[in-house]
């Protein structure tokens, strides 16, 4: 008889301990095997990056549309929870608002606003980089740029949170997430409905894809809450660990300040060290009989 040769592991990604302790815990999963299972939850994971992407890539074996830990009301059903062709059919119009040059209508406002804040911080004693730089910045650009009409945006940070955790299984750190978060979802759909947007910002753009027949009104309104939830809590978490790490490697912030064209290629292994989302679930629909150890 033969057996599948999978480690079966008490391990918990997912624990406040493990979440505090950063990707570096992941090593020696890493490195044991392939692929492992974790008792806790009953579910199959890898840390490996060339398992992963063949995974994500084969969307007629791993699905999308399923989630790995179950539904979860305040993710909008499109876009992260599709598979091709509806993906597809929904993504591609929208990204044409996110390629260089359609970013670059944006520069002069996002380094403006940059500016302000850096301006304002350098003035004070004490500065908070997740408070007050990562979250001061995206509060203030991000809504804009969407243009959402007045908001409180504290607000954000509550929905964010629970945005974030959404990725997670039912535990206790979701659970209180979800018990502190209040109607916050409630609130951040009326935010995202067409009335509540500026003419000129992203989201009417994205209404006007509903107006043109590239999608259907429905799906326009999702794509809006898509962008808004999608690029929040990523966004500030990953200008967070960017400010830590530079702290911590004050030799590389050096490099970068002498040559500010160096910014992108830090940006991405910030990306790559202190990943802000470090776990997404897939479903398993059929595979081919894997390979057997004798």
């Amino acid at each position: 008889m033969t057996t599948l040769d999978i480690p079966k592991l008490d391990f918990d990604p997912f624990s406040v301990e493990t979440i505090g302790s950063g990707p570096t815990v992941f090593d020696e999963m890493r490195e044991m095997a392939p692929m492992v299972w974790l008792n806790t939850y009953g579910v199959y994971a890898t840390a490996r990056h060339e398992i992963a992407q063949k995974a994500l890539r084969d969307w007629k074996n791993f699905t999308s549309t399923v989630k790995a830990f179950g539904e979860r009301e305040h993710i909008p059903n499109i876009v992260v929870q599709e598979d091709p062709p509806d993906h597809s059919a929904h993504r591609n119009p929208v990204m044409k608002f996110f390629t260089p040059i359609g970013l670059n209508t944006y520069k002069e406002f996002f380094e403006k606003n940059a500016a302000e804040l850096a301006d304002r911080l350098i003035e004070t004693t004490d500065v908070d980089g997740f408070e007050d730089v990562a979250s001061g910045y995206i509060l203030k650009v991000f809504p804009d740029i969407l243009g959402m009409k007045e908001m409180d945006r504290g607000q954000l940070l509550k929905f964010g949170d629970l945005a974030f955790n959404s990725t997670m299984p039912a535990n206790d750190l979701y659970r209180d997430c979800k018990a502190r978060s209040g109607d916050i979802l409630e609130w951040f759909d009326r935010q995202c409905v067409r009335e509540a947007v500026t003419p000129e910002g992203m989201a009417e753009e994205i209404y006007k894809l509903g107006d043109s027949g590239e999608v259907s009104m429905e799906s326009a309104q999702l794509l809006v809450r898509a962008v808004f939830s999608g690029g929040f809590d990523t966004t500030v978490l990953s200008i967070t660990s960017g400010l830590k790490l530079f702290a911590e490697n004050p030799d590389q912030w050096d490099l970068v300040r002498a040559d500010p064209s160096l910014i992108r290629s830090a940006f991405e292994e910030v990306l790559r060290l202190e990943p802000p989302s470090r776990f997404l679930g897939l479903s398993l629909i059929h595979i081919s009989e894997p390979t057997r150890r004798r």
